[in-house]
């Protein structure tokens, strides 16, 4: 279907292109460039009947055809249902490691017009723009169509104040469907993820744009970069690291062999290059931004230790990359628990929610307040799969839970979003933190809750019914804790910029 949209709509902040300009020069001379998504379950391209045909396939298929004579390396890092918190938690390993020259960020379905989402948005933006190699960063806001939403508020005020590019799918796309050019199932099956033509018309958006940029390329130095302004939020979140099991022992295992790449990488700057040879002029180039990022983690280990008592390694490899419940720790009973000690301001548990119910059930104390415990309840009421979970336990150093405000329960998380926003004017400073994640109990059965479930031994045969709630029972779903996420003010920060 030929759909008319008048994509200029869609550029809704020109920003600073100057460091898109560069990269295109560069593809114009035939270079390497490697073109990024970071985002959630769009970028990854849920309901496109192909891979190649998502908006993000689209829009590396853009710079493949606008610069032929270049190498154009496409890299797809979307993650289905998750928010900018995880984005920034996972950029550095998912997009900057990978020595990104171009990023297109896209979370503002999965985000809230919130201050948290403010702060964690504001951290992702911030750690692109200041990681080496100075990325071209563009940011995509979609939108619900059946209810026009979108985090495009606060990420649209975050995008203006740093002067980024920015593509707006609402003033485009959406805004034309309102006028009865077309219906949203023209465009959406779901009013949330797009269809075939809904991926094309947000790459042609995108494309618009880019030829607009490519327009203003010309030759000559572009003017030196100013420093990045204050932030606008407590930034708490730029340095945000992520955490599983296999990271304390990998570091350490690739500590020393990394040492020569990285202090080859180290040192290239400020030497002459006749020091090195053409062969290691290269790898230092190649490894920099890698070796940079190594160091840069391995220094956010200090003062961070995990214990466990009965949650144990997850070390079985990921079958492909979106495969993100593999890599934490997992407990099998009440009484496990283990125990996490940091130095930082801001603390969440990513663990998988699971709809093979009944689940175990977990809480977190801090620094031994049992009367203010967080509750991370691994049974999922839904029916479209297990979700993948990131529960704030610490924000600004306070603690995050539904019963600290009146008349709401601890099972309600959803309350405690609203509870991030109320600390939004406490400065946070990184202390010294102990959290405990203790197994609590197992979630109701939803045989006894909705009658006769027929449940099959391994030969196939039907189990008794009188035995079907004891075997139930006695075999709860896991409780898989995915990783940790841990921050701190930018000043004193856990991590350093990568």
């Amino acid at each position: 279907m030929d759909l008319m949209i008048d994509y200029k709509k869609g550029m809704v902040n020109h920003g600073d292109c100057s460091r898109f300009r560069k990269v295109m020069q560069r593809a114009q001379k035939g270079e390497e460039i490697k073109v990024a998504f970071l985002g959630g379950s769009i970028t990854q391209g849920y309901l496109a009947t192909d891979k190649e045909l998502c908006y993000a396939a689209l829009t590396a298929k853009w710079w493949k055809d606008t610069f032929p004579q270049a190498k154009i390396d496409y890299i797809n890092a979307g993650i289905g249902g998750t928010t900018s918190h995880f984005g920034v938690s996972r950029v550095a390993y998912s997009v900057l490691e990978q020595q990104a020259d171009v990023i297109f960020v896209e979370f503002s379905v999965n985000d809230s017009n919130d201050e948290f989402f403010k702060e964690t948005y504001e951290g992702l933006v911030r750690k692109i723009l200041n990681a080496p190699g100075k990325p071209a960063l563009m940011l995509l806001h979609n939108v619900i169509y059946n209810t026009g939403y979108s985090a495009e508020e606060i990420h649209g005020e975050i995008g203006r104040y740093y002067n980024v590019p920015a593509v707006s799918i609402k003033a485009s796309i959406y805004d034309q469907m309102l006028t009865g050019a077309f219906g949203s199932r023209d465009v959406t099956e779901d009013d949330l993820h797009p269809n075939n033509t809904g991926h094309r018309l947000i790459a042609e958006t995108i494309g618009y744009f880019l030829d607009e940029i490519r327009k203003e390329c010309v030759s000559g130095e572009e003017k030196e970069e100013k420093p990045l302004p204050a932030p606008l939020t407590m930034n708490a979140y730029e340095d945000c690291v992520r955490f599983q099991s296999a990271d304390f022992k990998a570091h350490e295992d690739q500590y020393e062999d990394r040492k020569e790449t990285a202090s080859l990488a180290l040192h290239f700057d400020g030497a002459g290059q006749d020091e090195f040879s053409a062969e290691q002029i290269a790898q230092g180039k190649d490894k920099e931004r890698i070796a940079t990022a190594f160091f840069a983690a391995k220094e956010s280990l200090k003062g961070i230790s995990v214990s466990a008592e009965g949650f144990e390694e997850d070390r079985l490899p990921k079958r492909y990359y979106t495969d993100s419940f593999r890599g934490g720790w997992s407990a099998k009973k009440p009484g496990d628990e283990i125990k996490i000690r940091f130095t930082g301001s801001e603390f969440a548990v990513q663990y998988r929610r699971t709809v093979k119910r009944p689940a175990l059930i977990a809480e977190a104390v801090v620094d031994g307040d049992t009367l203010h415990t967080v509750v991370l309840d691994a049974n999922f009421h839904e029916t479209w799969g297990d979700c993948l979970t990131i529960t704030p336990v610490l924000r600004h150093g306070k603690i995050v839970t539904g019963q600290t405000r009146e008349g709401v329960t601890p099972a309600a998380y959803e309350t405690s979003m609203e509870a991030l926003s109320l600390l939004r004017d406490e400065k946070p400073v990184a202390e010294e933190h102990e959290i405990v994640i203790r197994i609590t109990g197992v979630g109701e059965n939803p045989a006894q809750q909705d009658g006769f479930a027929l449940i099959q031994d391994i030969s196939g045969g039907a189990k008794k019914e009188e035995e079907k709630d004891t075997v139930a029972a006695n075999e709860p779903e896991t409780f898989d804790l995915v990783s940790i996420l841990i921050s701190g003010p930018a000043e004193e920060a856990v991590s350093q910029d990568i």
